[in-house]
C-alpha cells in the first residue's frame, strides 16, 4: 500500500513537472503557442464537420454515384441482331468514358467553364473573385464563378431554385464529390449529364444530333459549338438561333486559344469556318444539311 502511495506522488509530481514546462514555454512563446493552439482547435473542429458531413443525406447521394448508371438510349434492332431499326428514350443519352472524349472536347468544356478545373477541390474562391471583378467592369454578368463540380451537382441532385440555402448545399456536396471521386471521373459525369438541346443529354448524343457522327470524329470547332450549348440550349441553338450560337461557339474558341489549348494559327482557321449541321432525329432519320 504504501509503494503504490509512492508511486501515485512520484507520477503526480511528474505530471506537475510537465505541466509546468509546458507552462512555462507557451509563456515564453505567447504567439506560437496560440497558433499552435488555434490549429488543434481548427483540427479537431474541421474533423468534426467532416465526420458530420458524411453522414448527410447528401454525402450518402454522393457514395452512390459510384454505382451511377445514367438513362440511354434503347435501341430496337432487325432480326439479323446488328441493323437499328428505331430508338427511343426519356433522354437521348449515349454514354461514354472518360477516354473516349477527346481532348478538344474536354479543353472546350474547361475553357468556357471552369478553366480552373484541376486546380481547385470544388469550389474556387478565386473564380469567384475574377468572376466578380469581370461582371463588375462589364455592369453585367458576363462570367460565372460555379465550378464544374458545382454544375455537375446542381444537374444531379439540386432543383434551379436561387436561393442562399441551394447555394450553399451546392458548395458542400460539391466538396464531397470532389473528395470522394476523381477530376476524370467528375468530368466524365458532366459529359455524360448537360443538356445540349434537340432532346440530347451528353456530349455524344449531342454530336450525333447536330453533326450526324460521334464526338471522337468532332472537329475542334464542332466540340466548340457542343460546349457552348450547356449554359443556354436554347438561346445558343444552331438551328434555333444561329447568329447567337456562332459567337457563343467563337466566344469558346477565343478562350481555348487564351488559356493555351490552341495556337493563334488554328484559332483563326477555326474562326472562319461557318457551322456546318447535319440534325439527326431520333428516329435515326436525317435531314438535309444545313450550314450557318
Amino acid at each position: 500500500m504504501a509503494e503504490t502511495t509512492e508511486r501515485i506522488k512520484a507520477m503526480g509530481g511528474r505530471f506537475d513537472e510537465v505541466s509546468r514546462t509546458v507552462q512555462g514555454f507557451f509563456r515564453k512563446h505567447m504567439f506560437f503557442g496560440l497558433v499552435l493552439l488555434t490549429a488543434v482547435a481548427g483540427s479537431m473542429f474541421g474533423g468534426t464537420v467532416a465526420y458530420q458531413s458524411s453522414l448527410t443525406d447528401e454525402a450518402q447521394q454522393v457514395r452512390a454515384l459510384a454505382d451511377f448508371r445514367p438513362s440511354a438510349v434503347t435501341k430496337v434492332y432487325a432480326s439479323d441482331g446488328r441493323t437499328v431499326i428505331g430508338q427511343f428514350a426519356m433522354e437521348r443519352r449515349i454514354p461514354i468514358t472518360y477516354s473516349e472524349i477527346p481532348d478538344n472536347m474536354k479543353n472546350a468544356i474547361m475553357a468556357i467553364e471552369d478553366s480552373r478545373f484541376y486546380k481547385h477541390i470544388g469550389v474556387d474562391p478565386l473564380g469567384i473573385t475574377r468572376a466578380m471583378v469581370k461582371n463588375a467592369i462589364a455592369g453585367r454578368t458576363v462570367e460565372g464563378g460555379s465550378t464544374l463540380t458545382q454544375q455537375l451537382t446542381k444537374i444531379l441532385f439540386l432543383s434551379p431554385e436561387r436561393t442562399f440555402k441551394r447555394k450553399l448545399r451546392e458548395a458542400l456536396i460539391a466538396l464531397q464529390i470532389e473528395r470522394l471521386y476523381s477530376k476524370e471521373q467528375i468530368m466524365e459525369l458532366y459529359c455524360n449529364q448537360i443538356f445540349l438541346g434537340g432532346g440530347a443529354y451528353g456530349v455524344e448524343a449531342g454530336s450525333q444530333y447536330y453533326f450526324g457522327h460521334s464526338v471522337k470524329d468532332a472537329t475542334l470547332e464542332e466540340c466548340a459549338m457542343l460546349a457552348a450549348l450547356p449554359k443556354a440550349p436554347s438561346q445558343y441553338s444552331p438551328v434555333l438561333n444561329p447568329k447567337d450560337a456562332k459567337e457563343r461557339r467563337d466566344l469558346v474558341l477565343y478562350n481555348m486559344r487564351d488559356e493555351g489549348y490552341i495556337t493563334e494559327e488554328v484559332y483563326r482557321a477555326a474562326l472562319a469556318k461557318p457551322i456546318k449541321l447535319n440534325i439527326t432525329s431520333n428516329s435515326n432519320t436525317l435531314n438535309p444539311n444545313t450550314s450557318v
